[in-house]
């Protein structure tokens, strides 16, 4: 699910975005960011579920 996200957010300019998750959405947030650290700008992780 993460790469998806990335290709639309490379897709859309190729640019640094902001990107913010919620829940489990957090959690492919911080995947994004992880692979994709050229991507990110900020990351804001909103009560993800990592253990």
């Amino acid at each position: 699910m993460a790469d998806g996200k990335t290709v639309v957010a490379w897709a859309m300019g190729g640019e640094q975005a902001y990107v913010f998750g919620n829940s489990a959405g957090a959690n492919i947030a911080l995947k994004i960011t992880q692979d994709h650290p050229q991507l990110v700008r900020a990351l804001v992780d909103h009560y993800s579920q990592c253990s």
